[in-house]
């Protein structure tokens, strides 16, 4: 089937501002400045996340000044989006003011509030061919890949007890530390928190198999082979939501891919099995927080498997101390939030209930009202591109089922991360560039 988005629309070759893009795209995605092995290589320097974006985004206003090009506001496809980012970032400043802790205070928190909806919104303005994604989705593959490889090759060798460089590290951050499971050890990316390499890693383990499934070579082992590799550091990660979102993941990949290859799947799943029972720890570290609730805490078959392995307490998980705690503040001032500061005493380890306490619902409608319209559209476009069989339900898959992962992810992410952003900048410009190809239909 011909390309119709080619055909019936401008096409762009790929030019110095796509590169730019891809290049930012992958730095903040994996947040490389904050890798210990990087900033030892720039001197101990540590580039803040929001400044490449910054740049670009002055970069490209300056070309559009030249060029006498003016930034457009275009009702298109995706406009319920611009409109939902337009209040997010207005009613998110309001509360940000209303906080009343002054002029650096705002313009700090600003930047890094809203300097990832930049870079969503760059993303999707530039990646106007669906071409455009797929390169990136596979090099953002490629370097997940190269850094699962990496942070397992320091553990096996024993490479990752080195000192800390302060202020970059908070305890537990150096990359490996052993668990309340006893001779059970967390594998992560020194520079990065646990949970933070671990979020990044589940939509890849996707991107590999669309890879795998799409290549007519030999390649294609080797693409399943660097899935089940990516999935095998998740779960040494012993990250509770990020194996949540590679199993929500791949079970939508599984359920909306129309490529009815079940002994391939069945291999995938048994392969997936294996590991998961290898590396029981992910799965004790679910059934300790599960006997600690009230809910199952009366279960005998979950209580017995927590006192047989040493993982039962009656203690209630931090997780949920903490959103009781946020909610408390939450009540305090309903609309605006209690602020950064005092969030950050707290320490929320859920991105939703933090922008709740934190912006109070000035801030979290808009986002959440925004996360519902990227499933809706997207996953209404996806229908529509299995059923005409387009070139792009592939890729469609993925992202899809990229996005619902992170926003179960997002339940336990413990700061505003540039990678889910990302993420959902790709979905929606694969949304607006299918849209315009149904239309020339």
């Amino acid at each position: 089937m011909p390309n119709l988005l080619s055909i019936n629309t401008r096409r762009q070759s790929w030019n110095l501002i796509n590169t730019l893009i891809a290049i930012i795209i992958v730095m903040n995605y994996f947040h490389i400045y904050f890798h210990l092995w990087f900033v030892e290589l720039l001197g101990g320097v540590i580039i803040k996340l929001w400044l490449p974006s910054a740049l670009l985004l002055f970069f490209i206003a300056m070309q559009r000044a030249v060029t006498g090009r003016p930034l457009t506001f275009k009702k298109d496809s995706i406009y319920s989006i611009k409109v939902l980012c337009f209040f997010y970032f207005i009613f998110g400043s309001i509360s940000l003011v209303a906080h009343g802790e002054g002029m650096w205070y705002l313009g700090k928190n600003s930047l890094f509030m809203f300097m990832p909806v930049v870079l969503f919104g760059i993303i999707i303005a530039w990646f106007n061919d669906n071409e455009y994604i797929k390169r990136v989705l596979q090099i953002l593959f490629v370097g997940g890949l190269i850094m699962s490889l990496y942070v397992e090759y320091l553990f096996f060798t024993g490479s990752s007890n080195f000192e800390i460089m302060e202020p970059l590290l908070r305890a537990g951050d150096s990359g490996v530390f052993k668990s309340a499971l006893g001779g059970h050890f967390r594998h992560g990316m020194p520079g990065l928190g646990i949970n933070t390499y671990a979020g990044m890693l589940p939509p890849l383990v996707l991107v590999g198999l669309y890879m795998a499934l799409n290549s007519t070579s030999l390649l294609k082992y080797f693409y399943y082979a660097a899935s089940l590799f990516i999935s095998y550091a998740v779960l040494e990660t012993m990250s509770r939501a990020a194996f949540i979102a590679l199993i929500v993941g791949l079970l939508l990949f599984l359920w909306y891919t129309s490529e009815k290859k079940y002994f391939t799947y069945i291999i995938l799943i048994m392969a997936f099995i294996s590991i998961v029972w290898l590396k029981v720890g992910v799965l004790l570290r679910v059934v300790g927080l599960l006997s600690s609730s009230e809910i199952f805490s009366e279960s005998k078959y979950i209580t017995d498997i927590a006192l047989k392995y040493d993982v039962y307490t009656t203690v209630e998980d931090q997780h949920i101390t903490l959103i009781s705690r946020s909610t408390s503040a939450f009540l305090e001032n309903p609309f605006f939030g209690v602020g950064m500061n005092e969030m950050m005493i707290i320490n929320e380890h859920n991105r939703y209930v933090e922008l709740l306490a934190t912006n109070g619902l000035a801030g979290f409608i808009p986002f959440v009202a925004l996360i519902i319209t990227m499933i809706f559209i997207s996953r209404k476009i996806l229908l529509k591109e299995i059923k005409n069989n387009s070139q792009d339900k592939e890729i469609g898959v993925i992202l899809f089922a990229g996005l619902i992962s992170f926003v179960f992810y997002m339940n336990a992410a413990p700061s505003e991360f540039y990678f889910y952003w990302i993420w959902f900048a790709l979905v929606i410009a694969w949304v607006r560039n299918c849209n315009r190809a149904q239309y020339h239909r």
